[in-house]
């Protein structure tokens, strides 16, 4: 089933969708709803656009459109991915972070020289990413601007682990009013516009998303500690509902622009459509017992094949085509870079059977729930564990959606945030570089 034909079926019985949405939506409140810590949790946006691709099926099946095996099999996949997932145990509520990056010099130090790293990486491998493949917004397609050989794709994982750095620490910058000597703060204002620019450029709107998550993990990670100031995070608070605004302001203009519906009520239903396809994945492969007919090759290859493929350990030829890919080229007969997600009952059921599926979903949703609560327990203020948990964080509830995802975000973590946290360890000890903080004198004069 391709776009067209799930459009007239939708079409033919909008309540129906509307039923199993609805049925979607509270079975999924009531699984998740005391490990969602905020609207601006990066799990809260995932479940959202979840619940809008889940209700697919049951759709799908009650419309007599899919077989009742596929049905079961999706049943008990996402409901062992979703309790697997709340069976890890989130930490007390008690637990205290070490608070030692806020008053060692020596934390802030390593803190800044990453900043001023990620800093010049970035600007260097956004303007080289453009020099070679121009501008990503005036692409025919963004989803593969990164993917030419010749060491290009390198540039896209220097420009995403860079940028995540950048945002992080221009937050750090921001609450606690660090500075470095012969830095004028302007040049922060600076690096925030050039960042910002990066996002309009790329014509990506998920950056917008991210920033949300990135000050919603700070927030989350630092008010535990005494020294954090309540002015600057009534101001950061105020900033994730500026960011939200403009967000979606932008995406309305987007899609208003892009669809062929006009008027702020047609970019609305253009956005609300959006979110049901979401669920391509399953009315693409399902119907017509469609992902029988491909040709999945080694699991692990199809997982693990990006990475290694930047480690060098294998040529390119050896990866099977991404099963979004297929699933695109058969259900719609065009071809393309480009495809549905391979969410993981999709997946599972392709490359390891039904009942290999059930094993895959249920080691995701408990990976899911080890990162996000488990990992949140070795978080330290300042140091390396909390830039990785922020970031694995975020990128972890991807594993729903897309695996392969999760894993070329670890890459870029081996590949390019190592080497620049090492050089940051080795210049924050060789370079005296002053960092004046406004809590310093208050924290190092004796009492009275």
């Amino acid at each position: 089933m391709d776009y067209s034909n799930f459009d007239l079926l939708f079409a033919s019985a909008p309540e129906l969708y509307a039923a199993s949405l609805s049925v979607c939506a509270l079975a999924y409140f009531l699984i998740l709803r005391k490990r969602i810590h905020s609207f601006f949790d990066p799990l809260f946006f995932n479940m959202v656009f979840t619940i809008c691709a889940a209700a697919v099926v049951p759709f799908l099946y009650f419309a007599q459109d899919i077989r009742g095996s596929y049905f079961a099999q999706f049943l008990v996949t996402e409901l062992l991915f979703l309790f697997c997932m709340v069976a890890i145990p989130e930490p007390r509520a008690t637990l205290r972070l070490s608070d030692q990056a806020l008053i060692s010099p020596s934390r802030r130090r390593f803190l800044q020289c990453l900043y001023l790293i990620s800093a010049g990486v970035f600007v260097v491998s956004q303007l080289s990413a453009y020099a070679i493949g121009g501008i990503p917004l005036f692409h025919d397609s963004r989803l593969d601007y990164y993917s030419g050989g010749g060491g290009f794709g390198s540039l896209g994982r220097a420009v995403s682990m860079s940028s995540f750095f950048c945002w992080y620490l221009l937050i750090y910058r921001f609450v606690y009013q660090w500075r470095i000597g012969l830095w004028p703060k302007a040049c922060d204002f600076g690096i925030l516009l050039v960042l910002l620019t990066s996002a309009v450029l790329s014509g990506s709107r998920s950056t917008f998303v991210s920033v949300l998550f990135l000050i919603f993990y700070f927030r989350l990670i630092h008010k535990r500690t005494p020294l954090y100031p309540k002015q600057q995070d009534a101001r950061l608070a105020k900033g994730q509902f500026i960011t939200l605004i403009v967000a979606s302001v932008g995406a309305l203009l987007v899609l208003s622009a892009t669809s062929y519906a006009s008027g702020v009520g047609g970019a609305i239903y253009a956005f609300l459509f959006r979110m049901v396809m979401s669920g391509d994945v399953y009315f693409m492969a399902y119907p017509n017992d469609l992902l029988k007919s491909l040709n999945g090759g080694n699991p692990l290859l199809a997982l693990f094949g990006g990475s290694l493929i930047a480690f060098r350990l294998i040529p390119p030829d050896m990866v099977p085509e991404p099963l979004g890919f297929q699933l695109f080229h058969s259900a719609t007969g065009m071809s393309g870079m480009f495809g549905p997600n391979p969410r993981h009952n999709v997946f599972g059921l392709v490359y390891f059977g039904c009942w290999g599926s059930i094993i895959y979903s249920a080691f995701l949703g408990a990976l899911v729930g080890v990162v996000r609560n488990v990992g949140f327990r070795f978080v330290r203020i300042g140091g390396l564990s909390e830039l990785i948990y922020v970031f694995a964080a975020v990128s972890v509830v991807s594993l729903n959606t897309s695996g392969d995802a999760f894993i070329g975000d670890m890459t870029n973590l081996v590949l390019i945030g190592c080497p620049m946290v090492a050089i940051a360890y080795i210049a924050s000890h060789a370079l005296a570089i002053k960092i004046d903080h406004p809590q310093d004198e208050q924290l190092s004069s004796p009492t009275s």
